[in-house]
């Protein structure tokens, strides 16, 4: 049983990082890509 509640908490502390890596990284992305478009013009 302790082992379940462990593995579940394991997932969920996963599934939060990688919600917060794939905003922090979609952003980095668009603000990188809105540089580059300013530099260009």
């Amino acid at each position: 049983m302790e082992g379940d509640e462990n593995l579940n908490m394991l997932y969920t502390a996963g599934l939060a990082a990688g919600i917060f890596f794939g905003i922090v990284l979609g952003a980095l992305i668009g603000l990188i890509l809105s540089i580059l478009k300013e530099v260009q013009n």
